[in-house]
């Protein structure tokens, strides 16, 4: 893949909408959104590789590379586009994948959803210079609603997460060219579907489809567990506060009141200042939530656009519970909570 191949990442939140964006991007005669994204698996890789910058400076290069390709062979998901690998480098693999998978779909355009790793965003703008990043947005009440409910975390854990990824991804605004980054809400795809893909379209440079937005036909709503509707539901907007009380949406808008003003949403409750979660409140939710984890036999997640209910071993619980606490409590700098304003929401 050439880099005026056109390639795409949709960037944000967990729980913000991205599924059903990808579902309505797909159904254009020229996109295809990886339904289990590829390209931060590959990113994710890159703290990983500098482990191998040794001493031994001759062997370093065919170390990483050796390492990347380990790594695609033995991946659970990565391990299918083996096939795919050639000799060159890393950048080059990465690319050819791309554009092999959207050749296979019959599909000129790649996209990726590439989600609460904005740590790694400024290596992905590195692999693909000519990519274009869709930042999809949506209230954060209702992501850390959503999060609690969905992924069984805690709530003022996921709306703290939430502001960070959102400054993150404004952070990443400032570094790109004007046309390479596009910021669209959730609730305006909800109300304004039309005129919602029209922008995208514009911004990808393709034409609109009018026949995109008829997801009733779409594979992805016809699965067994299909996670999206057959339709657009605009009875998602503000469904959130049907499941927050009133305290907890204080709780939350002190969080991240300031944020949400921003975005323009409105909110119930204003503040002189709004304060994040220290890092021992965060440590403490997250060592609750990581018990929890523990003790539940089942969970519901999505795979490839559906909502499968996988059983947990309960070894399997034990040790990757065991590993997270060990890695919250030890691996974590706690000397932060002694230092006050390093925080990027500080002024």
């Amino acid at each position: 893949m050439n880099q005026s191949t056109p390639v795409f990442f949709i960037i944000g939140v967990q729980r913000s909408g991205s599924t059903l964006l990808s579902v309505v991007l797909n159904n254009h005669s020229q996109v295809y959104v990886n339904k289990k994204p590829l390209v931060p698996l590959v990113a994710s890789l890159y703290n990983d590789l500098k482990l191998d910058y040794t001493a031994h400076e001759n062997t370093t290069i065919p170390r990483v590379n050796e390492r990347f390709l380990d790594h695609m062979k033995n991946h659970r998901v990565l391990k299918r586009y083996e096939p795919l690998l050639h000799d060159g480098s890393i950048k080059q693999n990465i690319h050819h994948i791309c554009q092999e998978v959207a050749a296979q779909h019959q599909k000129q355009i790649y996209g990726d959803k590439c989600l609460s790793i904005a740590d790694s965003l400024p290596q992905l703008a590195m692999i693909f210079p000519n990519a274009r990043f869709i930042h999809l947005v949506r209230d954060g009440r209702a992501v850390a609603k959503s999060i609690r409910d969905r992924a069984y975390s805690d709530l003022y854990i996921s709306m703290n997460e939430w502001k960070r990824e959102i400054v993150r991804a404004k952070i990443l605004r400032e570094m790109l060219d004007e046309d390479k980054f596009m910021e669209i809400r959730y609730e305006d795809i909800l109300r304004n579907p039309k005129d919602s893909f029209e922008g995208i379209c514009d911004f990808l440079n393709i034409p609109f489809e009018p026949t995109m937005l008829e997801i009733a036909g779409a594979e992805a709503t016809n699965t067994k567990n299909a996670y999206v509707k057959k339709h657009i539901d605009t009875d998602n907007v503000e469904k959130w506060r049907k499941g927050l009380s009133k305290k907890e949406i204080y709780k939350l808008e002190h969080i991240a009141g300031d944020i949400l003003k921003d975005l323009g949403y409105t909110v119930d409750n204003n503040f002189d200042t709004y304060k994040t979660l220290s890092p021992f409140r965060e440590t403490w939710l997250e060592l609750k939530v990581i018990l929890r984890y523990m003790m539940r036999s089942k969970t519901t997640v999505m795979d490839a656009q559906e909502l499968v209910e996988r059983q947990i071993p309960f070894k399997e619980r034990m040790n990757k519970g065991t590993s997270r606490i060990v890695d919250l409590l030890f691996s974590r700098n706690i000397k932060l909570a002694f230092k006050r304003g390093r925080s990027i929401f500080n002024k």
